[in-house]
């Protein structure tokens, strides 16, 4: 934004980074360095190019929100199921998706000013793409859920709850797509702040896998 001298910025967000890096090693473990690492390169990756590429640079933010969750398994020492990985990604890449198409109906024809790659993308692609991503995350979530050998089920929880709690995520991404398709929002992450009914949906969810 310029408030900053560019020098200066480099020089502090180095410096940041090094003592994020050094941190991570001595609280928690080398794996985490390296998830941290991870993030940070495809961080200056996005920053450098890949925000200009159409489609990588979905997948690129969205494995920053994917790294956040893995970086907490990582550091806290639990360990994280492929159906909790396979989730989270394509809940990610939705939200993305979800974002840019939000940006692209409330900038009209001044959206590539505000984010260049927008301008490569065409509303029936981003349509499609968040419908595919929202099917895959629930179809996932349903895998889960119904898969009586999974780890919420051998900590003692009685299996027909886990099983409900399809319903709240269901509903949860259907209202996120009315959003998103009318034009009332743009930051689908954000709604979790201000949206009371994400926020019940929410509440149900916990409640169904404490159950």
């Amino acid at each position: 934004r310029g408030a900053l001298r560019p020098g200066l910025a480099r020089v502090i967000g180095g410096g940041l980074i090094m003592l994020a890096l050094l941190s991570a090693w001595f609280v928690s473990s080398s794996p985490f360095v390296l998830v941290l690492g991870i993030y940070v390169a495809i961080s200056a990756a996005y920053t450098l190019r890949l925000k200009r590429e159409p489609v990588i640079e979905l997948a690129a933010v969205a494995s920053g929100f994917l790294l956040r969750a893995i970086a907490g398994g990582v550091a806290t020492h639990i360990p994280l199921s492929s159906w909790f990985l396979a989730v989270a990604s394509f809940g990610a890449l939705f939200v993305v998706t979800g974002k840019r198409l939000g940006e692209y109906l409330r900038l009209g024809n001044v959206r590539g000013r505000h984010r260049e790659v927008l301008d490569s993308y065409s509303v029936q692609f981003l349509r499609s793409a968040l419908i595919l991503t929202a099917s895959v995350t629930m179809t996932t979530y349903c895998l889960w859920a119904f898969e009586k050998g999974g780890q919420v089920a051998d900590a003692g929880h009685h299996l027909v709850w886990i099983q409900l709690s399809v319903v709240p995520i269901v509903l949860g991404v259907l209202h996120l797509l009315r959003l998103v398709e009318a034009g009332l929002v743009d930051a689908p992450e954000d709604l979790a702040f201000r949206d009371h009914t994400l926020q019940a949906l929410g509440a149900l969810w916990i409640t169904l896998l404490t159950l």
